[in-house]
């Protein structure tokens, strides 16, 4: 019965500070609403101002960007819009790069599914407030144990660099993101010895993010050097080098005087 009684002294409690017919509400009664309670109202100064910069958005009820475009907060940007070809053959890395250097300073640049060769010993750089963002939300997962490369997705194939792991085949700078994509390299052949390539991402710069990449044969995956407040999470795949570790990770350099 104790605990009848105690549900309904809470139920008429709860009446009382609603509903003005029990008398009067909280706020009536000279007592503010919690805090929590007013950051759940509508901030109509807030929603003014999000009106008066982007009207199409307001009206229409959901967010609109323009694509190439400088009015909106950021801008989507398409490889194949930029000459990407996707065919596994044609040497993709100018039209990625550029697509890059268009969304600098904040932009995303689109890889759609294909197989993006990259033949040049070249290292592709993300500007920053750039990011690159393949079809993958989740880690992907690819079965090519016999020498076949993967065909679903986004897929990157870089070949240039072979026999040096010198160097970088994407390079992160500040404030930037990798996303969504899978990495092989298609001339790291299973019946053959295999060979050094160049590190298939590298962070450079503070506040870098790397998710879900599936970095098949890679010979070393990730470096993050000097790249404070760093993010890397679910990356996998079998990189090829057991001398040394395929994630490496310094925060700060110190140089001696």
């Amino acid at each position: 019965m104790a605990s009848v009684y105690g549900f309904l002294t809470c139920l008429l409690l709860l009446l009382w500070n609603t509903n003005p017919a029990f008398g009067l509400s909280r706020t009536q009664a000279g007592r503010q609403p919690s805090p929590r309670a007013e950051n759940l109202r509508p901030r109509r100064d807030v929603w003014a101002n999000y009106q008066a910069m982007y009207p199409t958005a307001a009206t229409s009820g959901a967010h609109q960007h323009n694509i190439y475009g400088t009015s909106a907060n950021f801008s989507i940007f398409n490889v194949l819009d930029f000459g990407a070809v996707g065919d596994g053959k044609t040497d993709d890395f100018k039209a990625f790069q550029n697509a890059l250097n268009a969304a600098a300073t904040g932009g995303i640049v689109f890889v759609p599914p294909g197989q993006f060769a990259f033949l040049q010993n070249s290292t592709l750089t993300v500007p920053r407030g750039a990011t690159l963002q393949g079809t993958y939300s989740t880690v992907p997962s690819h079965g090519v144990h016999d020498g076949s490369k993967p065909d679903v997705g986004s897929v990157l194939l870089p070949s240039g660099g072979r026999g040096s792991e010198d160097g970088c085949f994407i390079e992160l700078s500040e404030d930037t993101t990798v996303a969504g994509l899978t990495i092989f390299y298609p001339d790291q052949l299973p019946q053959q010895v295999p060979q050094p390539y160049p590190w298939s991402l590298c962070l450079h710069g503070n506040n870098a993010a790397v998710t879900d990449i599936e970095c098949l044969n890679c010979w070393n995956a990730v470096r993050a050097v000097a790249a404070a407040r760093h993010y890397i999470a679910r990356i996998q795949g079998q990189p090829i080098n057991t001398v040394s570790t395929t994630i490496y990770i310094i925060l700060f350099t110190f140089k001696h005087l």
